[in-house]
């Protein structure tokens, strides 16, 4: 059997290439998805709205498209909320032997990694959907080392 579920793995691949949050990817659909544009587009919906209302376009890749649209597809399999989320999260973590981490890692790990390829920090934060850039060089994890990867540092 295997050690990850389906859902879940779209919404990690999802929320890992985007660096959206969990709650607006429960919120995505087709619509907000531009194959030709690599853009997921952050929009209101009926009965929700992403935190601050702040409305965006943030470039994916063409796996974080085809995970959107898995991601899509299965999430009605499984429950979502929170600490569904979370549990899953940890039980493919301590199988796999990882450093404890969440999914909100996986948003400051995307911020950095963008960062670190070039993007400055007032377009990372425009495509978070931060309140000022002060918000996003508290997530953007700058290595000293001249190492251009990105590791997960625990807090």
């Amino acid at each position: 059997k295997s050690l990850l579920t389906p859902p879940y793995v779209a919404l990690f691949a999802l929320t890992a290439g985007s660096g959206i949050r969990v709650d607006e990817a429960r919120h995505i659909d087709v619509g907000d998805l531009d194959d030709k544009k690599g853009l997921l587009t952050i929009t209101p919906k009926k009965n929700w709205t992403s935190k601050g209302y702040r409305y965006r376009l943030v470039p994916v890749s063409a796996a974080t498209l085809d995970a959107a649209r898995a991601f899509i597809r299965l999430r009605a399999s499984v429950p979502l909320d929170d600490k569904s989320v979370w549990e899953e999260v940890q039980r493919v973590r301590q199988a796999a032997e990882l450093a404890k981490f969440s999914l909100h890692d996986l948003r400051r790990a995307w911020a950095s990694a963008v960062h670190a390829n070039g993007a400055s920090l007032k377009q990372v934060s425009a495509w978070l959907g931060h309140s000022a850039v002060a918000v996003t060089e508290r997530y953007i994890r700058l290595l000293d080392d001249g190492d251009d990867g990105h590791r997960f540092l625990p807090r």
